[in-house]
């Protein structure tokens, strides 16, 4: 099968159900729940089935908050780390940053006196809870705050007032958004869109029609199996060169 454009899928998976034609996904609201539900199948099968061709190196998001220094945003479409470096300016550098549990994590900070020359209290924006990390030295241990910030232990303020994003370097799984657009066109390789449609084909007859739908089911089955072909096939291939700790968001 060929890519499809977003337009393309709803057309198909509404002639299916003996639907009105469209000429865009907003033509009618049926049109724009099946462009929803595609959207929403999208998410969720390539964000939960690690998918070779987006893996590869990943920068994190600087915040520039000196109330949080030691606080990175994590994109939007970051699916997994598989692992993390930091720059240390005082040597030019990168050094592994090692994840942490986040009841880890809290157990290790709670070791830092706030009486000590050399920490700083942050205080976390969501919770306010407040707790110390080190400032004078590049950071070691990070946790996840939220599935949304990367937190460290420390940061170096004789460089850096925060974490820069620009000394970030990472390898990981990034999925590109998905835009409710008609002509836009899935970043995925053309023999996953037969899985794609028929999981969204499903999906609407079950959720639109209120009605099962055997052989698009049977479809979708067939799809996961080659997908996950696909997946121990280029983990053979890489010899799983790149191991760590391998952080997903939930």
């Amino acid at each position: 099968m060929a890519k499809m454009t977003l337009l393309s899928m709803v057309q198909n998976i509404l002639s299916a159900m003996d639907s009105d034609e469209v000429n865009s996904i907003n033509d009618t609201i049926e049109s724009q729940q099946v462009a929803e539900i595609v959207k929403e199948t999208y998410d969720y099968l390539f964000s939960t089935i690690e998918i070779p061709d987006k893996i590869g190196f990943i920068k994190l998001e600087g915040l520039g908050d000196l109330n949080q220094p030691n606080y990175l945003k994590l994109p939007d479409n970051l699916v997994s780390i598989t692992w993390l470096k930091y720059l240390d300016s005082k040597d030019g550098k990168y050094y592994d940053l090692d994840f942490m549990p986040q009841e880890e994590f809290v157990k290790r900070v709670l070791q830092y006196s706030g009486s000590s020359s050399d920490v700083k209290a942050v205080t976390d924006a969501s919770s306010g809870v407040t707790y110390y990390v080190k400032r004078n030295q590049r950071p070691r241990y990070y946790t996840i705050l939220n599935d949304k910030y990367l937190v460290t232990d420390g940061y170096n303020q004789l460089y850096d007032s925060t974490l820069q994003a620009s000394k970030t370097f990472g390898w990981g799984e990034m999925l590109e958004p998905f835009v409710m657009e008609d002509d836009f066109i899935p970043s995925i390789d053309a023999d996953l869109f037969p899985l794609l449609l028929s999981e969204s084909k499903s999906t609407c007859f079950i959720t639109i029609k209120q009605m099962a739908n055997q052989k698009e089911e049977q479809k979708s089955r067939k799809g996961r199996v080659h997908l996950q072909y696909r997946k121990w096939r280029d983990k053979k291939e890489r010899g799983e060169i790149f191991k760590g700790s391998n952080y997903a968001k939930p």
